[in-house]
Parts: C-alpha cells; structure tokens; sequence
C-alpha cells in the first residue's frame, strides 16, 4: 500500500472515521486529507500533513493534538502543567492531559473541589507536638494569634521552649515523593539571648530502611546554627527521604554561644521540609544529565572537608572531617567515582517529566528572581510582604509533582467551625468562623472557647487575676492565680477579697464568705454578728474572735427584770454569762437593785428605784440606802430621816437644801432635853428663860446662871420702884424708905 494511502487508514482508523471515507488523491503532490464521503452528509476533521507524513502521525501519540481546520499549520503543543500531569503527551482529541489525583483541567492545573494540594511547606512538624527531652526539660509556651497583619510569627498554638542542652525529637509526616528535602527550622530568640545559637546537632533517624533502599540505611547528623537576626535556618545539606518510610528529626541544642553563661533558653516553632529544587525536574536544566560526570560536589560542600568513609556497596557515605557528622549519602556510585557526583543525588520516582533546557532555566530564573522559595522560610500569618503573583504557577507546579497532585488531601473542613466546605486549594485552608482556627477551622482559637456552630468566644482571662490569656476549649476557665476565682479569673474567690490581691476574710470561722470590696463578713453563722463576726447576737453571750481564748457564742440564760435589751456577756474570768443590766439593777442576772437603787426586781412586776436622799450623799459611795427600803444610811450635811429630808439634832434649817446650821443655844438657858426647832432654830429654854436662843431670863425672874432656870424676882409691890429685879443678885430697885432683896422691909 502506498505510504499516503496508508496513513489515510491509519487515521481513519485511529479517529474512528466512518469506511465510506475515501482518499481524494492516492498518488502524487498529497497536500493534506480532506473532510468528504460519497453521501456528503458526515464529515471527520482530519490533520493535514504539511511536511514528513510518518513524523507527523506518529507525533499525535507523543505531544501534538487537535486535528481541526482551523488550525491549518497542524498539530498544536499538548502544554500540560510539568507538576500536575504524568508526562507531556494528551489525548489527540481533546488535549487532555493525563493529570496526578484529584487535578483536573485540560493542562492539570487545576485541583478538583473540595481537595487542595498543599503549600510548598506543607510538610510541617509542629514543635508543641515533638517529644521534648526531661533533662534539660523542654516547655510549651502557647501564644494568642496577634491582631495585627505580619505579628504571628509562629504555626500551631505556639512554641516550644528549650534550653542548652535539651532535645526534641520530631516525627516525620508522610512523604509523597522519594527525593531530597531541606528542612527548615522556624524559632523565636528569647529577649535575653539574642544572639546565633552556635551549634545545633541535627540527626535523621532511619526506622525501616533496607540495605537496598534508593536513600540509603545510615542516620544523617548536622551540625547547624541559628542565627540572631533571623527567624528561621535551613540544614546546610538535603536530606532524602523515601516514601512509605519513618523517619525522625531530633534536635540537640548544645550550645548557645561559648562566651556567654550556659543556661540559654530559646523558642522553637516547628520543622518545614521544603523540597529540593534541584530534584523538580522542570526547575532543573541540567535534569537530564543529572547521572552522568557533569556535575560536582565542589559547590554544594566547598566549606566543608569531606572525607569518603563508608561504602555498603550500593552508596557512599560522607562525613564531614572537622566534626565527624555524617553529611550526606550517595546512591549507585563506587568509592572511586563519587567524586565526581554531587553529594546528595537526586532520587527520582520516574514519573516527572522534563520540558526541556531552555524552559526549565527560565523557569527557574524566574522563581529565584521573584523569591518564591524565600517566603516559606517565614509562617504565613508572618510574612509581612505579598508573594508575588507569579510565584503561584511555578509553586503550584512543585506541589502538584511533590505532593503527587491532591492525593488524599480533602478539605475536610469542619461542618461546625468552617463557613464552607470549600477550602483554598493550594494551602487547604478553610474559611474559619469567628475565633476558629486550623486548616479545617475544627478547633478555637488559642485564648478562645466554646467551640460551636457561631464560632468560638475569646477568653478575656483577666490580666490581673489570670496566669495567661488562655482559657479551657470547652469551658472558658482561664487559669488564676491564687485566692482568685471567677470563669475569667475577675473576682477573688469566695472567702476572700480586694481583688486583685486577693486578701482571705476575717470573719474568726464564722462566715464563709464577706465583700468583695470592703472586707465586711456576709451571712455570720454560729449566733455572731459584727462586720467580721466577732460579736455575739443579741441574747447571746461569748468570745468569737479566733485566739486562745475564743469561746463560742451561748444563749444566755433567762435574764432577771433588768436586762438591757435581753443581752447577756461573757465574764471572762469565771467564762459565765453577765447580762448588761438597766440603770438601777445589778447581778449576773440583772435581778437585784444596784447602790443607789431599791426596790424587789426579783418578784413579779418588782422594779428598782433610785434612792431619794435629797442629795445629801455621795453617790460615788456604796451603801447609800438600803436596796430594799430606800432608807437613806449615809445621809451628809448634817441631815438625817428616811430621805435625809431633815437636819439633825443640835442643827437647822433647809435639808433638802442642804442648808443645815447649828443651833446657837446659850448652854445656861436651854433645856438640853428637847432640841432646837429644827426649821427655825429656836431653842428650847429653861423655865422663865426666854430668847431664841434662850440667853435671858423673863422680865420679874432672876438667877439666869444657876442653869436651872430664872426665879421670880417678888419685888414688893409697895416697896419696890417695879417687878424687876437685878438678873444676878436677884436685887429689886427700892423706893427710898424699903431695904431688902425684894424691897419689903421698910427702915
């Protein structure tokens, strides 16, 4: 058959053509396959063959297709995405290209919804979830995601704190792809130690590699440093990890800096693995030779002294002379050649494809000019500055092939905490609800709670009374400092007060809690009262106050007709219940008259009065009056009577106020046997003795000092001139002619 003739079957056959589609021109100038039947009613669209017919067919398998009219210059380029699809070559109809899980599009560069790729440092080991070593210990220090763009410079829900000495031990995620990743470390320094941590040791540890592994069966050790002005280091050699394999990092932080005081502390956040460019095959132009002797270690490792150790026959060892760490490990090369070979090779699955020198070099010009490896050093809530826009095709592309498309990678974003179930299909990340987080918005927020279908609630720990400003997911209790209380740590605890230092009340026992602004006891038990409790209530008696001598309150016994408010107390020598008596009463039971007071207050509607001594006392003594009667007992100022109402012998005048004199009575005129009026002072004469105060004789008397009374003079009443007589000789005045005493002698 002719060759033309040929590859009209051909194409009729691999396009499906109907069998009544005829060759125009067998022979000959053949410029091309035209759209014809005998019917002229179905047409196929056939490409036409411009130059070398067999190169043009057989090239519809490999990376050319559409076979349309209106492309007359022939088949177009099949352009599939270098990452997302298997290889370059598409379907001849439709330019589908044959694209990795879950991807879709005609170039596989698209993900399908619902499913996400994952970010270049999507590989991620969070340090708040690596085992920390007891000794030195390691310690999580959880962190509240900042308000302002660029200030959350860390993953997760924080840091893990570490100090010279410790370790922390990181499991690996799964890998995707077997071939070579550098693994970042993200920290933050501690104000006190701001300087580069000197040396960190770094070891891959291998669980279940087989002597025939592509990476090889060795543990990998390095030696890194953690720069002051930076947040993030990056190992100085690759390490190449295979699929279906565990791995762990482990981290031992040795020295901080050898002029400084061991004790150090640091903050790590967590371990990216960003793959290595240099194994992406459409970032590579010198992919195609990556197996042969082009290549050298002398860039990659020209700081450091490699010495050729060890060989297990399929691989060779490196180690680094000056310290002794294995940094590195050749695949397929023998002791002789692997110098010729860069250190750590690229390990591929074989189902990357290379899109040639000139494509992948400018590609990867572009990505270093543009830096978009650089902004996976930094967290992403942390970069301050945007990616650039064309970082997206070039990341995406290194996803698809790294990550092996969207392979079991589902939004799964959460029904309670997401807005939608669509999530971001590069960096999976769904659109959280108010104060969620995660990349499937499935928990809240640090220092927030209450994880629900509207979100989650802040905290507001206290920032007085709480130790931080994180609270319990599900209950909101933030964590208080002592003697505080309350969900959010604002108040102080029940038996305390002045918030927020928090002072236990002082209640002596007696009251659980008191205000939590002044202190003053609420609800006193134990029959007290009082702000602090410390009294008894009425009808009560005892000693509260907490001490040796604390007595707890009583009923106080049946009180006498003198209570004061139905009160009693505690004696405190003889421990016994003393009522607080009324004015006038006295007893332990208020039921005798006190001094000064009488009466019978110990039978029924008996009560006791003050004693009536018209003031002539003193009322600072004791015994004034009888407690019975009311008779006065020590009546003053020369009174006396019940009431000492009145003066006493020998006295007169106003008792009652107090206006008593002596009584001046001449001695030889008064009777002795009677008193002087007590009011007037008069005094009581001898007979015919006259006179207030008795000091003569009555006219006609004499002999007024034989103190026996005045005798009558008898003066003759013819002899004598009158009826008086001289009052000491009893001498009456005679008229010339009469003698004699009483003038009745005539002469």
């Amino acid at each position: 058959m002719p060759t033309l003739l040929f590859l009209a079957t051909l194409l009729g056959t691999v396009l499906g053509a109907p069998e009544n589609v005829k060759i125009k021109n067998e022979f000959g100038n053949f410029n091309g396959i035209e759209d014809f039947n005998d019917n002229e009613e179905q047409s196929i669209k056939i490409m036409k063959i411009q130059t070398d017919p067999i190169s043009q067919i057989e090239g519809i398998n490999d990376q050319l297709f559409e076979l349309f009219d209106s492309e007359p210059e022939g088949c177009m380029q099949c352009d599939c995405d270098p990452g997302g699809a298997y290889d370059n070559q598409c379907d001849i109809f439709t330019g589908q290209c044959k694209c990795r899980p879950n991807l879709k599009g005609k170039r596989c560069d698209q993900v399908e919804d619902f499913f996400f790729t994952g970010p270049l440092d999507y590989l991620l080991m969070e340090a708040e979830l690596a085992q920390g070593s007891d000794k030195p210990p390691t310690k999580f220090i959880q962190r509240k995601p900042r308000d302002s763009p660029g200030n959350t410079t860390w993953t997760g829900h924080g840091f893990m704190q570490v100090s010279e000495g410790s370790t922390l031990t990181f499991l690996l995620p799964d890998i995707f792809r077997t071939m070579n990743y550098f693994p970042v470390i993200r920290y933050e320094h501690e104000p006190e130690y701001p300087l580069t941590w000197d040396f960190v040791d770094a070891e891959l540890i291998r669980y279940t590699a087989s002597s025939d592994a592509p990476c090889g069966i060795w543990n990998v050790l390095q030696t890194i440093s953690l720069p002051g002005n930076s947040s993030s280091a990056q190992f100085k050699f690759p390490l190449c990890l295979e699929e279906n394999q565990k791995y762990e990092i482990k981290l031992k932080f040795r020295q901080y800096n050898k002029n400084e005081t061991r004790g150090a502390k640091i903050l790590i956040d967590a371990i990216a693995l960003l793959p290595d460019v240099d194994d992406i095959p459409f970032l590579n132009p010198l992919y195609e030779s990556r197996f042969t002797n082009e290549e050298t270690y002398d860039g990659l490792y020209s700081d450091l002294d490699l010495d050729f150790t060890f060989s297990n026959g399929s691989g060779v060892g490196l180690i680094d002379s000056t310290s002794g760490n294995v940094v590195g490990y050749s695949t397929g090369f023998t002791m002789e050649g692997a110098k010729s070979y860069r250190v750590i090779d690229s390990i591929m699955d074989g189902d990357g494809w290379f899109p040639g020198a000139e494509i992948s070099e400018n590609d990867r010009a572009e990505f270093e000019r543009l830096e978009c490896r650089k902004h996976f050093l930094q967290v992403k809530p942390g970069r301050i500055g945007q990616m650039p826009k064309e970082c997206d095709r070039i990341l995406h592309s290194i996803s698809f092939f790294t990550f092996q498309g969207a392979i079991y990678r589902h939004c799964d974003c959460s029904y309670t905490g997401s807005v939608s179930t669509m999530c971001d299909k590069y960096y999976g990340e769904c659109e959280c609800k108010t104060l969620v987080v995660g990349r499937n918005c499935d928990s809240c927020s640090p220092a927030a709670f209450g994880f629900s279908n509207s979100g989650c609630r802040p905290c507001d720990c206290h920032d007085q009374g709480s130790e931080d400003e994180f609270c319990d997911l599900v209950t909101g209790q933030c964590l208080c400092k002592k003697n505080i209380f309350g969900r959010k740590c604002s108040e102080c605890k029940p038996g305390f007060w002045n918030f927020p230092n928090c002072r236990q009340c002082e209640c002596n026992g007696n009251a659980e809690t008191c205000d939590p602004e002044t202190g003053v006891c609420i609800n006193c038990q134990l029959n007290t009262k009082g702000e602090f409790c410390n009294k008894c209530k009425v009808g009560y008696y005892g000693a509260p106050e907490f001490g040796v001598y604390q007595v707890p309150c009583r009923k106080c016994p049946s009180p006498g007709a003198g209570v004061k408010g139905e009160n009693c107390y505690l004696d405190k020598q003889t421990i016994k219940p003393i009522f607080k008596c009324e004015d006038g009463y006295a007893g332990d039971r208020c039921d005798m008259c006190a001094d000064n007071y009488f009466g019978h207050p110990e039978l029924p509607d008996g009560v006791c009065k003050p004693c009536n001594c018209s003031n002539n006392w003193d009322g600072t003594a004791e015994g004034n009056c009888d407690r019975y009667t009311g008779e006065c007992l020590k009546c003053l100022f020369y009174t006396a009577g019940h009431n000492c109402e009145r003066c006493i012998e020998g006295y007169f005048g106003d008792a009652i106020n107090g206006q008593c004199e002596e009584c001046s009575c001449d001695p030889l005129g008064t009777d002795y046997n009677r008193d002087c009026n007590s009011q007037t002072g008069k005094c009581p004469c001898l007979p015919n003795v006259v006179g207030d105060t008795c000091s003569e004789c009555k006219e006609g008397y004499w002999q007024f000092f034989s103190g026996a009374g005045c005798e009558e003079c008898s003066c003759s009443t013819i002899g004598s001139r009158g009826f008086g007589c001289n009052i000491y000789t009893g001498q009456c005045e005679c008229i010339p002619g009469f003698y004699g005493r009483r003038c009745d002698v005539e002469g």
